[in-house]
């Protein structure tokens, strides 16, 4: 296995990120939260920090410090792993993009914190001691809380307070109280075996926690802030506002994820005050495709939200791009939102940065392109070099060329073993909530209505009906 050298000078420059392929610089500046209160060392990681010592029971900033959580036997393994080689199953993400050759969230960080002395001095430390670091926690992401005004197809009972009464309503509606335990319907998946969505802590409204939140702002150097949706958790501003009060915000980056649907104005002036502040719109589609995925969102509302946004911009200081999460209800019509950029970067003021990022959904597993149908694969790929070929942006920031790869290599990839368990489970699910909400993916996307219809009759010998009949939730 490949091992860490001692000498670390110029991480930046991705030659020890390639020699040791294991190696991440998060776990020495950050810790992530989730909507639930469990911790991770980034948001990407797919495993959540266990207690010391007790195997599936998991740290929980409701219950435990952010110190105690940096320096936990959980953190100090990955850090270790880490740095002898091994590869960790909570980081298998970032290792399918190095593969194809995309920048992963790995990759980045080695250039975003790659020149940070404090990052070095905090490897030779973990290294020397097992794990742990003295360097101060200088990278906070917080989800605080669910509440939310959205219940988008892909989102769960854990991030979202409107999913949690949907599945309520659906829990009684077909009569199946197992539900209330799933994080989402057809989703089995619990992030702790005893943990159940009625005990979930708000700790948004914990006054220990932004105690020790605020106490950290001298070393932060980073804020992520999403949700549930953060534009309405006033815990949020008044953190930000303290940042402001005592002067720390001039050396700290805040990044804000909102659905844009409800758009406080005064968060501009807030973010005058910061060394930088980007506004990350989460938006999946253009005009129907965003209302049909994050329901009950309203188009005009978010373009109107995001152009107020773009025309505050202003290069190195507040930027506004948007958040592009690619699954199978989009894939088809995600370039409808791209070229929506091209046309916006044709207003002044242009885009400084690159205006969206592009993620891969990986769960629920049945919105994952991974089972889209061939047929409809062969269209997306021909959307996507038309695209190409005619976007501004692409030609200003070429290297955004790359994410587009990362899809296109996906939908090159075989159909997986399960896919008609999971093609199955994607009907059932989109046939459910369409009834529950007065909406129609035959209506909304026909063209995959369609060939997801030709699919079930060619290679599955059934129909659309029939399975919605026999999927049982």
């Amino acid at each position: 296995m490949a091992q860490t050298p001692d000498g670390l000078e110029n991480l930046s420059d991705l030659k020890l990120a390639k020699a040791n392929t294991s190696l991440c610089l998060y776990p020495y500046v950050q810790v992530s939260t989730i909507p639930s209160g469990f911790v991770r060392p980034c948001c990407y990681y797919t495993e959540f920090l266990d207690l010391d010592g007790e195997k599936g029971r998991r740290m929980n900033v409701a219950r435990h410090s952010l110190a105690s959580v940096w320096n936990s036997s959980e953190m100090k393994r990955i850090r270790r792993e880490m740095e002898s080689g091994q590869k960790l199953q909570g980081c298998q993400q970032c290792y399918q993009e190095d593969r194809v050759g995309t920048t992963s969230l790995r990759l980045r960080s080695f250039k975003e914190w790659g020149h940070h002395p404090g990052v070095k001095n905090a490897i030779k430390q973990s290294m020397a001691n097992g794990g742990e670091v003295q360097e101060p926690i200088r990278y906070l992401e917080l989800k605080p809380g669910n509440l939310c005004n959205l219940k988008c197809r892909m989102c769960n009972q854990f991030d979202s307070s409107k999913v949690v009464t949907e599945m309520k309503e659906l829990a009684e509606k077909y009569k199946v109280p197992h539900v209330l335990t799933q994080a989402r319907l057809l989703d089995e998946q619990r992030v702790e075996a005893d943990f159940d969505i009625s005990r979930m802590p708000d700790w948004s409204k914990l006054d220990q926690f932004w105690e020790e939140a605020n106490s950290l702002l001298p070393h932060l150097e980073t804020i992520s802030l999403a949700g549930g949706e953060p534009m309405i958790l006033e815990n949020v501003s008044r953190f930000l506002e303290k940042a402001v009060e005592t002067g720390h915000s001039r050396h700290i980056k805040v990044f804000l994820a909102s659905n844009f649907t409800h758009f406080r104005e005064n968060f501009f002036d807030i973010a005058a005050n910061f060394e930088l502040f980007e506004f990350i719109a989460s938006v999946d589609g253009f005009g129907a495709t965003q209302e049909y995925i994050r329901f009950p969102s309203q188009w005009k509302v978010i373009d109107s939200n995001f152009r107020k946004a773009k025309a505050k911009s202003s290069p190195n200081r507040l930027k506004a791009l948007t958040n592009i999460t690619i699954q199978m209800l989009n894939i088809m019509t995600f370039t409808e939102l791209l070229d929506w950029h091209d046309e916006l970067e044709k207003i002044s003021p242009p885009y400084h940065q690159h205006p969206y990022f592009l993620n891969l959904l990986t769960n629920p597993r049945y919105l994952s392109i991974e089972i889209l149908p061939p047929k409809a694969r062969k269209i997306a790929i021909e959307r996507i070099e038309a695209h190409r070929k005619r976007s501004l942006i692409l030609k200003k920031f070429p290297e955004m060329n790359e994410r587009l790869d990362l899809i296109r290599a996906t939908l090159e990839q075989p159909v997986p073993h399960d896919y008609e368990d999971r093609l199955f489970e994607f009907v059932k699910t989109q046939a459910v909530l369409d009834e529950h909400r007065g909406q129609s993916l035959k209506a909304f996307n026909p063209e995959l209505y369609d060939i997801i219809c030709e699919e079930l009759t060619n290679k599955f010998a059934t129909d659309w009906s029939a399975v919605v009949t026999e999927v049982s939730l």
